[in-house]
């Protein structure tokens, strides 16, 4: 965590491209570029590496640029710069090659027809749970449907193998969220990617950030040739990928188009713990212009770390995916949710600055829970996130003796949990999941417990959610309710 803190935080000065193929835009292309890097390259592989060159005592061989690789030996770590230089070059070359064939693949899509979107909007990132059929669905379709209630005659999407069809009045449509462009439009935009692709691969040993971000300037240049009217009205991305904000956006930002950001989730900080020195995820790379929160916590959060001065709008709970399943809770329920805990190896290779997850600390969670409730005659409704392969195995055999319990109701992952809360009594979650603060928003006590003591009862990102920290304080707790 800290070296990826140094290394985001390590401007690239050798980040060099013509102002001419961003047009009007104030665009920052450093920090773009940096953002996107950071994506790309700083992730799981990048822990990896970090990993073998301690156990196997060599230095770090990864493509990074060379400001990156002094950031590194300026840490006293070993790094290999021929074979991270080699390595560089190859990778560029392959995202070449990559948003070459991107483009021969959105460039002849166009040719294939496109339902008439009229107004439209677009969401990025989605999966098949966040598209609607029924209004009663809580989804981020239906939460923007009823937030805004824009005039609009059709939303879009990239979800693969999702057909088009008719939605309460509205077309839903599956696109590569970027403008069909036609006629002279498509001549120009041929002429300029031609140039482009050709220019970036003779100059990828000189000018590399060319071959690097060819993908990504290409589909700025498509939304550059575009009219106003082929361009939506609102574009909304979420916060699973919040460090790169697409090149192309700012385009459409231009032009008149709302660029949104939305938390569906408010679990997205590193929270405090005695005796550790707290490494936030690389929050200071942010720059969207338009931010949707759920609570006043979160927007101080983003205003703490966005220095560009962009709009925060606090809006409440955000729902995102809906199962579609129904379930019967029994009377004097409890509504608890937890977090899955993973395998050991899968959080070495996240590479995550504390081990609060884990399975020992989640099963005192449950187990303490259900005997508080146990004790003051109340069931545990008790809903995991979504099943996961992942998830550590004495967890799981954990989950199945809970089952064979009294006053333990087991939910099912697809049961959606907002249903589950407004059919219980009181909401306990584990710190520090959206849930509670979903409890709150409908007027049901709510509540944190950590069985563990470690977190700070006034860590701001409980969100002013109270935090119980033993098992004497939860028992106070249910007993008030």
């Amino acid at each position: 965590m800290q070296l990826r803190d140094a290394l985001t935080k390590t401007e690239l000065k050798s980040v060099k491209i013509h102002n001419i193929f961003f047009g009007k835009n104030s665009l920052d292309i450093e920090l773009s570029v940096r953002q996107y890097l950071t994506v790309r390259i700083l992730g799981v592989s990048f822990n990896k590496e970090v990993l073998y060159s301690v156990g196997a005592k060599k230095p770090i061989r990864h493509p990074l640029p060379r400001e990156w690789r002094n950031t590194l030996i300026s840490k006293n770590i070993k790094v290999d710069n021929f074979s991270c230089t080699l390595l560089w070059y190859g990778y560029i070359f392959l995202l070449w090659g990559y948003g070459t064939l991107q483009w021969l693949k959105s460039f002849f899509g166009m040719f294939y027809r496109r339902p008439n979107l009229g107004s439209y909007i677009y969401f990025h990132g989605l999966s098949e749970h966040n598209i609607s059929y029924d209004t009663k669905d809580h989804n981020i379709v239906n939460w923007y449907l009823q937030w805004k209630n824009k005039n609009v005659d059709s939303i879009c999407h990239s979800i693969n193998g999702l057909s088009n069809f008719k939605y309460n009045g509205l077309s839903i449509v599956n696109t590569d969220g970027l403008p069909k462009l036609k006629g002279r439009q498509m001549m120009y935009y041929y002429i300029w990617s031609m140039y482009l692709i050709t220019y970036s691969f003779f100059m990828i040993l000189i000018r590399p950030y060319y071959g690097l971000m060819l993908g990504e300037i290409l589909k700025l240049v498509r939304t550059s040739f575009a009219d106003k009217d082929q361009l939506a009205s609102d574009y909304l991305f979420h916060n699973s990928g919040p460090f790169y904000r697409p090149m192309w956006t700012y385009e459409v930002q231009r032009r008149g188009s709302r660029v949104l950001f939305y938390f569906y989730s408010t679990n997205n900080e590193v929270f405090s713990q005695a005796g550790k020195v707290i490494t936030q995820n690389p929050w200071h790379l942010i720059n969207w212009p338009h931010y949707l929160t759920w609570d006043d916590f979160q927007k101080d959060f983003i205003t703490k770390f966005d220095v560009h001065k962009p709009m925060v709008e606090v809006v409440g709970p955000i729902w995102f995916s809906s199962g579609r399943l129904s379930t019967r809770i029994p009377d004097r329920s409890v509504a608890v949710f937890d977090v899955i805990p993973f395998r050991p190896t899968w959080y070495i290779l996240l590479g995550l600055g504390s081990e609060y997850y884990t399975c020992a600390n989640s099963m005192k969670f449950l187990n303490d829970v259900r005997s508080v409730l146990s004790q003051n005659n109340m069931h545990m409704a008790h809903k995991i996130k979504r099943s996961n392969p992942l998830a550590h195995k004495y967890y799981v055999s954990g989950l199945k003796r809970l089952k064979k319990q009294e006053k333990y109701t087991d939910i099912d992952p697809d049961v959606d949990a907002l249903q589950v809360i407004k059919k219980t009594e009181a909401c306990i979650s584990m710190p520090f999941t959206s849930t509670a603060i979903i409890a709150k928003h409908e007027g049901k006590p709510s509540v944190y417990y950590d069985p563990s003591g470690l977190i700070h009862k006034e860590d701001k990102a409980a969100h002013g959610i109270p935090v119980l920290s033993s098992i004497n304080e939860l028992e106070e707790w249910v007993e008030s309710i």
